[in-house]
């Protein structure tokens, strides 16, 4: 019988940025993420992509819906053949804007409907482009905040 190797990092707490970087530095062999937080499937749109051989990355649920039924497996890959090209680009900011939660405090709109609002229009994808600038500011930021709420 061969001998299999898994290997298992443990993240607790909010480990979502370790949980991400740790499954994009293991090129060797597939790696699966058991979370159910849309912060790591948000920062895995991002930060995966082609180069970095999604295909390997699976994105497992943690718990199931309903009594008897199978947790959900996701492959990253897929999803990012699939999404919107809107969307994958636009992930963290989209997920930052609204909020961990379905729908935001702030501005009382979901996920989709900022995804909508951006599909739509180029002078939002524009200051949504500021956010991702190496060089912004913090008052750079304000002003674009407040410009597209």
């Amino acid at each position: 019988m061969e001998e299999i190797s898994i290997d298992v990092v443990l993240c607790p707490s909010d480990a979502d940025t370790t949980i991400v970087k740790r499954a994009l530095e293991i090129r060797d062999k597939p790696v699966t993420i058991f979370s159910d937080d849309t912060d790591v499937l948000c920062l895995l749109l991002h930060h995966a992509d082609i180069a970095n051989d999604p295909k390997r990355i699976f994105l497992k649920n943690m718990t199931c819906r309903k009594e008897n039924e199978s947790r959900q497996s996701y492959k990253i890959h897929d999803i990012l053949n699939q999404a919107d090209p809107i969307h994958t680009k636009y992930s963290l900011f989209e997920h930052g804007y609204t909020g961990s939660n379905t729908t935001s405090t702030i501005y009382n709109f979901g996920k989709v409907q900022i995804l909508q609002k951006l599909k739509k229009s180029s002078e939002l994808r524009e200051l949504a482009d500021k956010f991702y600038l190496d060089d912004i500011t913090s008052d750079d930021i304000g002003n674009a905040t407040v410009r597209f709420f």
